[in-house]
């Protein structure tokens, strides 16, 4: 089943994302775990700036919720930073029907440093009983001058069970990063 760390057990990895990947799917999801957590290591995009998303299961056409919590630093002498609920980033489930659900809102790649990277947490994704609920905690550089770190939770809308995930930016493609995804027993 993969190497363990911190409690975790390594499941797979996209390896190194080459330049022009519209989307990374990863499927084989299943009730081997109570869990999965994604780990995005420096995920850069081609375009210079766009929202990262993700959909799930074979149609990628389910309904999300979310509650968005938004956090920033600026890089500058005045060393600005605040924490605030985005209403504006919420997706309700009335108005999210085969919506790409946002973790990480305007995410830039106007310079070649700039990266995303984050974990999100998918929860019971086999249960056929319940909604799957998820965490995601991301940070990225979202112009030259501040970083921002993003607080995402939701749930997916559906009892059926979830056995794919994509992940993709909402315009343009991945440039590099890799993705890791781990089980929790």
């Amino acid at each position: 089943m993969g190497d363990r760390i911190m409690g975790l057990t390594l499941v797979n990895t996209t390896g190194a994302i080459s330049s022009g990947t519209a989307d990374v799917e990863i499927t084989g999801l299943s009730d081997a775990y109570k869990a999965y957590e994604f780990h995005f290591y420096n995920i850069h995009l081609s375009a210079s700036s766009a929202d990262f998303e993700f959909q799930v299961n074979t149609n990628y056409n389910q309904d999300i919720n979310t509650t968005a919590l938004r956090a920033w630093t600026y890089d500058n002498d005045t060393h600005s930073k605040d924490f605030t609920y985005q209403s504006s980033a919420d997706q309700t489930v009335g108005d999210s029907s085969g919506t790409w659900c946002c973790i990480a809102e305007n995410v830039n790649s106007s310079n070649t440093e700039n990266s995303l990277s984050g974990v999100m947490v998918l929860f019971d994704p086999s249960s056929t009983t319940y909604s799957k609920h998820f965490i995601a905690h991301t940070d990225m550089q979202t112009s030259t001058t501040y970083m921002q770190y993003t607080q995402t939770a939701g749930y997916v809308k559906t009892t059926s069970a979830i056995d794919k995930i994509k992940f993709r930016f909402g315009s343009g493609n991945i440039d590099s990063g890799e993705i890791k995804w781990f089980g929790y027993s």
